[in-house]
């Protein structure tokens, strides 16, 4: 080892191994003191913490391949910054990185925190393609990544998470009080309950079930209209003769019924049809006769009791 005396700095020209106290490198300059120890031909400083300045730390200044003390090798002051951006798309690039676990090749002296070859931790080829600003290289090689800088996309990304989920609790509390405008597409693959319900636009149902009241300005139906009900009690009256036959098709909401006479007809009650629920205002009946006696058919409503 050479001193500097000028520069006040050392410089390694050799070094032998010193069994007694097994220090191989003792570095030293005006104002601080460290040793470092080889082993397979890597340099290794245990601790990094000037002892003779409370607080200050030996950092590897890049730019100049100079030693130097310091109380944050990674210096954060606004006074040191320009160009300054907030981050965006934290969440989406932290999205596309993949996490894994692996072993460390026997060829390489790298260990996990522990020792062992075991280890966690990102592809820096892989990092690479998402947030190039990550990876660390090496005589034009990727080499590693930078964990630290890996810290603020973490933060961003869970900022731009916590802002969805207050979005959704928002529109969730809007939901459960009905007063929810949707804009796009509402898609439900299960049962969908909805109070009420406001279409200002086109709306494609491929199946739709409405159990309460349903009031539509104006309906246009290209095909058939299925409606579906309980279908009513016929009987026949005594007035329809002896072995009158009567039939419904359809429900209590459109349907027809037909009525055979038998023998022996009188004027009276051919055919009384009663429905399960009572109707806001009269059906309407429209009467087909199949021969000139039954032209003078009538008919009335009667509200039961």
């Amino acid at each position: 080892m050479e001193w500097d005396e000028t520069n006040q700095r050392s410089y390694i020209l050799s070094y032998d191994r010193d069994a007694a106290t097994a220090e191989d490198l003792r570095f030293a300059t005006a104002d601080l003191t460290f040793t470092a120890y080889a082993n397979g031909g890597k340099i290794y400083i245990p601790s990094l913490q000037n002892s003779n300045l409370n607080g200050t730390f030996v950092c590897w200044d890049t730019t100049n391949g100079n030693l130097e003390r310091s109380s944050n090798c990674t210096s954060s002051s606004i006074r040191n910054k320009e160009n300054v951006a907030d981050i965006t798309d934290a969440l989406d690039k932290l999205g596309q990185l993949r996490p894994v676990s692996f072993d460390w090749k026997a060829s390489v002296t790298t260990t996990a925190a522990n020792g062992g070859r075991s280890d966690f931790g990102l592809i820096a080829e892989e990092v690479n393609n998402v947030i190039p600003e990550l990876v660390i290289w090496d005589n034009g090689q990727i080499n590693g990544i930078d964990y630290q800088k890996l810290v603020p996309f973490a933060i961003k990304g869970i900022q731009e998470q916590q802002v969805q989920i207050e979005d959704l609790s928002t529109e969730l509390a809007l939901v459960s009080q009905g007063l929810s405008t949707i804009q796009g597409f509402l898609n439900a693959t299960n049962n969908l309950h909805v109070d009420n319900l406001t279409v200002t636009g086109l709306a494609t149902i491929a199946n739709l079930k409405v159990t309460g009241n349903t009031e539509v300005a104006n309906i246009t139906v290209n095909g058939h209209i299925i409606s579906a009900g309980d279908t009513p009690t016929i009987a026949a009256g005594a007035a329809a003769g002896e072995g009158a036959i009567t039939e419904v098709l359809g429900n209590d909401t459109s349907g027809t019924i037909t009525i055979t006479t038998g023998t022996n007809v009188t004027a009276d009650n051919l055919v009384e049809v009663i429905f399960k629920n009572e109707f806001a205002n009269n059906p309407k009946v429209i009467l087909t006769p199949n021969n000139p006696s039954a032209a003078s058919l009538e008919y009335y409503y009667k509200q039961l009791s």
